[in-house]
């Protein structure tokens, strides 16, 4: 968790013209250079909730997900920043929810229920370790057998888990352009619990406005659905009555 993320930025854009370059190599130092660190400790990213990451390791070993931590909070400090960062293990279950043609991520379990609570008492430039992550006395074939089994998982195209615009860009190779400045209108959907009924339900809401699900996430608030409006593929003149619509639509379900 990346403290004070909302008010650099704000400085940032408040300062100069140049305001929104500096929030866009702020926003690559936290997405491009932390997500670098945790594929060199062996981790997988699964998401970027807010100004918080979500990176797992498989297996039982928390060392290479502890040495990963010290990592971080270095980069941040070269950069005056400082971090929270909560590790815990034990079992997790994965789901790739279909929402439309496109598939997305989403893990759940008990460590990351622990997380949220866990990430609010951590002081600034801290890390805390889970009683699983103290306790585990997990050997070196353990995790290397994880990390194996991992590799045959690999989903047979990438294109089924991208919003279809970046996609296209990135195929018409234009990746020096996937990064630009929107207007964009946002929504929030905390789900009372990983329902593939419900889910469904709050995604046809969204898309018959013409909104774009980003990701479902177990964070501090819980689990959260995560939609956008004025994005590569999704960009309207009402973007913003029609995430209201969509709003209202959801919140009258059964």
């Amino acid at each position: 968790d990346l403290l004070c993320f909302a008010r650099t930025c704000t400085e940032m854009i408040a300062q100069d013209k140049r305001g929104a370059e500096e929030v866009g190599q702020f926003v690559n130092l936290f997405a491009g250079r932390f997500a670098d660190e945790v594929a060199a400790a062996g981790g997988s990213v699964m998401a970027f909730a807010g100004d918080g990451m979500l990176a797992v390791w498989t297996g039982t070993d928390a060392a290479p997900a502890q040495a990963c931590a010290r990592a971080l909070h270095a980069i941040a400090r070269e950069s005056r920043q400082q971090l929270r960062v909560a590790i815990e293990t034990g079992p997790v279950q994965f789901a790739a929810l279909k929402v439309g043609a496109q598939f997305i991520a989403h893990l759940a379990g008990d460590p990351l229920d622990r997380l949220g609570p866990a990430l609010a008492n951590i002081p600034a430039g801290k890390t805390y370790l889970g009683e699983g992550v103290i306790a585990s006395s997990a050997s070196a074939a353990d995790n290397a057998a994880g990390a194996n089994a991992a590799k045959g998982n690999t989903a047979a195209s990438l294109d089924l888990w991208m919003d279809r615009g970046l996609s296209a860009l990135v195929q018409a190779g234009g990746r020096k352009w996937l990064a630009d400045f929107r207007n964009v209108s946002v929504l929030f959907v905390q789900l009372a619990d990983l329902n593939a009924a419900a889910i469904a339900q709050v995604a046809d809401c969204i898309q018959m406005t013409g909104g774009l699900i980003l990701q479902v996430v177990t964070d501090d608030k819980g689990l959260v659905l995560l939609a956008i409006w004025g994005g590569p593929s999704n960009t309207h003149e009402d973007d913003a009555a029609r995430a209201v619509k969509a709003a209202k639509d959801i919140a009258k379900s059964p």
